[in-house]
């Protein structure tokens, strides 16, 4: 409600503004074709009722949201005297079919039982409740017409100042009403892509075969019958099985070449590993190994000089 009034409100200060720049461009034609030595064709207004009569159109009169219309006041059966019977019963007999009674609200409290307070209370709160509604379903109806009406009225005064100055570059800021909803495919959700480059050399077969497995397992499962309500299921006989979906062969020949192809890069993984471990391991035995003969030959050397 409040995003509608304050868009009339800006639409209404854009067509004052088109009127002002329409009118001063007329003003300075007239006046160019009066001070001109030679004839001036000068476009009038006159020439588009439409225009004209929104040229002529007091501000007070440009529709807003000061002329929205409110729901006609209530006025129920017994609360004033009789001399406005004929005007009440006019009055309730439209609003007979909004399921609120009426009669009912207007009994004299004073006569009423408990009970029938509370339905009163109860029904006076469902009419309080619809008419609420009621107020705010008319004013949007309406506000969202007189939208469209400010935004027609501007586009005739943007076409027409475009006509008498083509060179006057005039810009809307406000954004026009959308009249159809978005479409369905608008609203999904894009799918999600990944690029089989970005995965690595275990990712990728790894995919495939789960994706291929899953294929199987669906073709593998059986063709079970349901029981339809109040029909009993009929039963299998012992010597027959349940019916299954042969596997296609190149889904077998395919799960198979990938599930070597996995064995086998995770085989060569794994020596590579093993053989870089070796490496690191061999160096530092030599050196020690190497160290210690060189201490076993000066040990004897060391106990003679010492004796």
């Amino acid at each position: 409600m409040q995003s509608l009034q304050s868009r009339a409100g800006d639409l209404k200060v854009e067509q004052l503004r088109l009127r002002q720049i329409i009118n001063e461009k007329n003003t300075a034609s007239i006046l160019v074709g009066l001070f001109a030595k030679s004839p001036i064709n000068v476009q009038s207004s006159a020439e588009d009722p439409e225009v004209e009569n929104l040229l002529k159109r007091p501000v007070d009169e440009i529709p807003d949201a000061s002329k929205v219309s409110e729901l006609p006041a209530l006025i129920l059966p017994g609360q004033h005297a009789s001399r406005n019977a004929k005007a009440l019963q006019e009055s309730t007999a439209d609003e007979t079919e909004d399921g609120i009674d009426y009669e009912l609200l207007g009994k004299d409290r004073s006569q009423c039982s408990p009970e029938e307070l509370d339905r009163i209370r109860r029904e006076r709160n469902r009419m309080h409740a619809k008419r609420t509604r009621d107020r705010k379903r008319l004013f949007t109806e309406q506000m969202s017409e007189i939208c469209r009406q400010l935004e027609d009225e501007n586009d005739a005064l943007l076409d027409y100042l475009t006509k008498i100055d083509p060179d006057h570059n005039f810009v809307s800021s406000i954004p026009r009403m959308e009249q159809s909803s978005p479409t369905l495919a608008a609203q999904q959700e894009p799918f999600e892509t990944v690029d089989p480059c970005s995965l690595s050399d275990g990712e990728v077969p790894s995919n495939q075969l789960s994706k291929l497995l899953q294929a199987a397992t669906a073709f593998e499962k059986p063709a079970t019958s349901t029981a339809k309500r109040g029909r009993p299921a009929v039963k299998a006989s012992s010597q027959s099985a349940p019916a299954k979906i042969p596997i296609p062969d190149i889904l077998r020949s395919i799960a198979s070449s990938l599930v070597a192809l996995s064995d086998e890069s995770s085989a060569s993984d794994d020596s590579h590993d093993e053989e870089e471990h070796v490496n690191m391991l061999s160096g530092p035995g030599k050196r020690q190994r190497t160290s210690s003969k060189y201490y076993s030959v000066s040990s004897p050397a060391a106990t003679a000089v010492g004796c």
